[in-house]
């Protein structure tokens, strides 16, 4: 009997990726396809699905090349970066677009260990000036740069 040996990293990984492209295909499958002179708003989508099925069963087939153990999840991590997602998502309404970047990447960063203020407050401070440049005065977004509800 052969022992196999499976990098289950690589297998739990592409098998989501997998997963998450056929999510995506299904969904496009709800949107027009179009013809090749005019492609309808389901092409995209059920094109990048596939790719990434695609990929994703690859990087699940590489996983019988080599071995290697599930590492334990930083639930620390996930927890801060799904609470950095959600603030992200109620601040940027309520107080404009930097200061749901700053509480966005001060709570992602509270995920990682060896935390420091001042990176911190460099990195929000740069991604603010990064996304004012490109959403408000590249692409004419209409985002509150910075607001104070009264």
């Amino acid at each position: 009997m052969q022992n196999w040996r499976i990098d289950k990293t690589d297998l739990v990984g592409g098998g989501l990726m997998a997963l998450v492209g056929f999510l995506v295909f299904l969904e496009s499958l709800n949107y027009d396809m179009g013809d090749m002179a005019s492609i309808g708003p389901g092409f995209f989508p059920r094109a990048l699905g596939i790719i990434v099925v695609i990929c994703g069963l690859g990087v699940a087939a590489m996983a019988f090349l080599h071995d290697g153990v599930l590492p334990k999840p930083n639930w620390r991590a996930v927890a801060t970066i799904a609470a950095s997602i959600l603030a992200f998502a109620g601040l940027i309404q309520t107080f404009g677009l930097v200061p749901a970047i700053f509480a966005t990447v001060i709570l992602a960063r509270l995920g990682e260990a060896g935390f420091n203020w001042r990176q911190t407050v460099l990195t929000a401070m740069g991604l603010s000036l990064f996304c004012y440049l490109i959403f408000v005065l590249g692409l004419s977004i209409p985002f509150a740069v910075v607001r104070w509800p009264l």
